[in-house]
C-alpha cells in the first residue's frame, strides 16, 4: 500500500521508534482493522504487510500513552486517531507526525 508514516519524539528530539500504529479501512460506515505495524529505529513504517485499501477511506490509529510511558512519561494522548482518505496506486501519501506528551501535529503529503 503506498502509505508511509514517519513519528517524531518532540520531547526528545529525535524520531520515535516502537509506536504501534493500527491501519484502518472505512466500507462508508464501518471502520475495520486491516493491518498494523510498530515505527523503525528511524520513526518509520514504509510497509503494511500487503494490505490493501487504496480506494477507501483510511485511518491511522497511534497508541501514544504505550510509547510515552516506556519512556516514563505521562501523556495525555491516548490513541491518536488520523484521518487519511484514500490513496493511490501511482502515488505514496506519507504521513508525518510529531509527537509530545500533551498534543500532536500532522500532515499528509503527496510523492510520486
Amino acid at each position: 500500500m503506498p502509505l508511509t508514516v514517519e513519528v517524531v519524539d518532540l520531547t526528545h528530539g529525535r524520531p520515535a521508534s516502537d509506536v504501534r500504529v493500527g491501519l484502518e479501512c472505512s466500507d462508508g460506515s464501518v471502520w475495520t482493522a486491516v493491518a498494523a505495524a510498530t515505527t523503525d529505529e528511524s520513526g518509520r513504517i514504509d510497509d503494511w504487510g500487503g494490505a490493501d485499501g487504496h480506494d477507501r477511506d483510511l485511518r491511522l490509529v497511534i497508541d501514544a500513552r504505550r510509547y510515552f510511558a516506556a519512556q516514563g512519561l505521562l501523556s495525555s494522548q491516548a490513541d491518536i486517531t488520523i484521518a487519511v482518505g484514500p490513496t493511490s496506486p501511482w502515488l505514496v501519501r506519507h504521513v508525518p507526525v510529531l509527537l509530545a506528551p500533551f498534543g500532536y501535529s500532522t500532515y499528509t503529503g503527496l510523492s510520486s
